[in-house]
């Protein structure tokens, strides 16, 4: 280890804190990501269901049990071909 203590800067008292920030809306990516998600909803007519694993942790993982996985008239038993 360093044993390094940090100390408070003597002129920290004179930082501007708890300032107005202007708020200019959500971003122009975040809206055409909400909106390719709901066009891909319609499309596909699923919903994406985001669930919480716990303490705070989210998982957007595809399990077995959220897909579709009857036969496939492409494939067989020996794989795709």
């Amino acid at each position: 280890m360093l044993n390094h203590t940090m100390k408070e800067p003597e002129d920290d008292k004179k930082i501007k804190r708890n300032y107005f920030v202007p708020h200019f809306g959500t971003d122009s990516t975040i809206n055409a990501s909400v909106k390719n998600l709901k066009d891909a909803e319609t499309k596909y007519n699923h919903e994406l269901s985001v669930k919480e694993d716990g303490d705070g942790s989210y998982s957007l993982l595809q399990t077995d049990a959220d897909m579709n996985l009857g036969s496939d008239p492409i494939c067989n038993s020996a794989g795709c071909t």
